[in-house]
Order: structure tokens, then sequence, then C-alpha cells
């Protein structure tokens, strides 16, 4: 088994991410994408591997020629779409996802498939809290699902293992829409700036994305001077809210603002088809769902749709925010 669409993947350097800034989406970045793979397992782990799991379709050839494979990788912020492990691995993965289903309440212990006991996690989608688990038991051997903990769901991607990996390989619109909903390439030089993927182009393919998001703008207005004939009013930052991720939730994640009066806040704001959210606070301090005491999470504001609303810096300033369309 030669897995001819990984290895046609691993040898593409052509790729790129066309990007657009999630605060200013007319800046324009292109990410150039890569893919790795490690080494093949030895004789005496294939001998191992074999002994225990021979029985799962084309597992044992993969490993035998490939150790872990990361595909889709930013080389700069290190983002990566999708990561499968090397079998070492797997353990430190399965303690990772046993700490998402140890947590549940006990009445959503129904929620737990009949094979979770007999699985391996194979892989993960990085940072996303989503995990590729093998199932080894009778009746659904070499069956691999996604646990995606958003929503508690385990949804099965393949009947065999090496489907998964064609799976993982192939890219379209859908699984295009569902790598931008997570990869955000921080650049540690400057970690307030986010990107979006609007576009995946080598030399093969081209897919485009839909950005119209939920087609809303938030805008941030100061407005000095209140009630006297000296009144300004300035709009300090607008931002249109990027295309809603694979859980139709469009938001954007702490970031920093700038005022006329240099004092710099952090701004959350998420919004679905069904309600909005709005939390300010000043830099390093964790965003609540309430205001606290103190000034320091200055507010939060929930909504069905859109909001405006004012806030008062001062006596004499006040802040306002528009979410509309």
């Amino acid at each position: 088994m030669r897995f001819e669409e990984l290895n046609a993947l691993l040898a593409n350097d052509s790729g790129v991410f066309i990007c657009s800034k999630i605060v200013e989406p007319e800046i324009k970045r292109t990410i150039p994408v890569r893919h790795k793979a490690e080494p093949g397992l030895n004789d005496e782990q294939v001998k191992q591997l074999k002994s225990k799991l021979g029985h799962v379709v084309g597992l044992v050839d993969f490993f035998q020629s490939y150790g872990n494979v990361q595909l889709y990788q930013d080389p700069i912020s290190g983002d990566t779409a999708y990561y499968v492990a090397s079998p070492e691995e797997w353990g430190s993965l399965r303690k990772e996802f046993d700490s998402w289903i140890e947590d549940q309440d006990p009445e959503n212990a129904d929620l737990l498939p009949s094979w979770i006991e007999n699985c391996c996690v194979v892989g993960e989608r990085p940072g996303t809290g989503n995990y590729f688990l093998l199932s080894t038991d009778q009746d659904n051997n070499g069956r691999v699902f996604e646990f995606e903990h958003d929503g508690f769901n385990f949804n099965q991607i393949s009947t065999e293992f090496p489907s998964f990996i064609d799976f993982l390989v192939g890219l379209d619109e859908d699984r295009l829409q569902t790598i931008a909903s997570s990869l955000r390439f921080v650049d540690h030089g400057s970690p307030m700036e986010q990107w979006y993927i609007s576009e995946y182009k080598d030399k093969n393919i081209s897919i485009p994305l839909d950005l119209k998001g939920l087609g809303y703008r938030l805008r941030i207005f100061i407005t000095e001077n209140c009630f006297t004939s000296r009144e300004k009013r300035t709009e300090v930052a607008k931002f249109n809210m990027p295309p809603p991720d694979c859980y139709g939730c469009s938001t954007i994640e702490h970031t920093e603002i700038t005022l006329p009066n240099d004092r710099v806040i952090v701004l959350v704001c998420e919004m679905n088809e069904t309600s909005s959210s709005l939390s300010v606070s000043d830099p390093g301090e964790h965003i609540l769902n309430s205001a606290r005491i103190g000034g320091k999470s200055w507010f939060s504001v929930h909504s069905e749709s859109g909001f405006s609303l004012n806030y008062t810096l001062d006596e004499s300033t006040e802040m306002f925010f528009e979410l509309a369309e």
C-alpha cells in the first residue's frame, strides 16, 4: 500500500494560503503551506505494532513508511491543520482526550460511543481540542472518528485507516472552511495580528472561500467633551466580522485597540445567527461574562442580534459601540 496521494502532497511545496487580516480585511498576506513526515518505524516497532493491531487494514503499512505527519502547516507560526501521531505518541494523546470526557456531567455518559474504551487516539487538529480516534473493537474495527469537543460529537470520517489518510490529504471547500475556522497564523513578533484564509492555491488547484461572514460590521467611536459645544465624535476602529467558523460563529478575538488618549483596551466580539456578545477589558486581564468590580473587566453585553451601546470613560468622554449590518 503506497499512499500515493499523501506522497504527492508531501512532495508539493507550491501550496499557499491567501489570507486577510481579521481586523483590516483589505490587508492581504500570502502564507506558504508545507507538509512534513518523519521516517517510519524501525523493524522492532513494526513487529510490536503488527502484534497488537495487525488486524487494522493499512495501519502497519502506513507506519512502516511514515512516523508522525503534519499537513497544511504554516512554517512561521507553526499552525497546522492536521497531525497524525506516531504510535509512541498515542498514549499522551489519549490522556489529553480523556481529560475532555472525564470532566463531563454523569448525565452525558450515554453520549459516549460503545467503542470508546477500545480505541487509539491517532491524531488531532492541533489547538482545537478535536482528536482522531481509531476504533479497534470488533464491530467498528478500523473506523476513524473525529471527536469534536464543542458539541461533544463523534463523527465518522472513514471505514478504514487508508481512507482516513486520503480524507486528510484531499482538500475541498468544506474542509478548507474547517481549517480556516481554527488557524490564525499568529506571528510571535506581532501577537495581536490574526489572519483568516480566503483561498488555497497550489500548482494543481485553487479553492476560494466565501468571506461574506454574517454581513455585520463592528464600529467603535469616542465622543470627547460630551454635552458641550466642543463635543467631538471620532471613529477609532471598525471591523468586518470574519466569516463564520465550522460552528457558525463569527469572532473577533482579543484584539487591542488604542484610544485617542493612548489608553489600550482589549476587545472580544462574537456573533452567530441567533445571538451576539461583546466584552472589553484592560490588557492582561481575563475577560469575563459579566462586569467585575474594580473596573478591570469593564463590561460585557449580550443581545439577540446587533447592538449599540455607550460606555462612559470619564466625566466628559464616552465610548460608543455599534454592531450592525
